[in-house]
């Protein structure tokens, strides 16, 4: 992987951010959290007054999450660089991938 590619991968990690921020954050308004003395029949009316708003801000941070891979493959990249010179098999870099990939998993679904 060149240097510019790894650039790119890298500045996947502030468009995550940025498009999260805006699909969970001002789009869908998830933060700040409902209280949570909130009833349930509270809770029904938010989401069903906003349906349409949630389900746009909710596509929007799905959409955020692609930018997860690039950006967790540039950091596994420079760990197995470091973890091989230094010893035989990576293990915290195999590690680190497998949770980011289920942490991809997770949000995704």
């Amino acid at each position: 992987m060149n240097k510019k590619q790894q650039l790119l991968c890298v500045w996947s990690g502030p468009v995550l951010l940025l498009l999260f921020m805006t699909g969970f954050w001002f789009i869908a308004q998830f933060v700040p959290p409902h209280p949570p003395t909130a009833t349930a029949e509270e809770i029904a009316a938010i989401f069903t007054a906003n349906h349409t708003r949630i389900l746009i801000g909710m596509t929007v941070f799905m959409l955020a999450v692609a930018f997860n891979f690039p950006y967790i493959g540039v950091i596994a990249a420079q760990m197995w660089r470091i973890e091989t010179r230094r010893a035989g098999l990576p293990v915290w870099t195999l590690a680190m991938f497998a949770a980011a990939v289920i942490n991809i998993m997770i949000l995704i679904l």
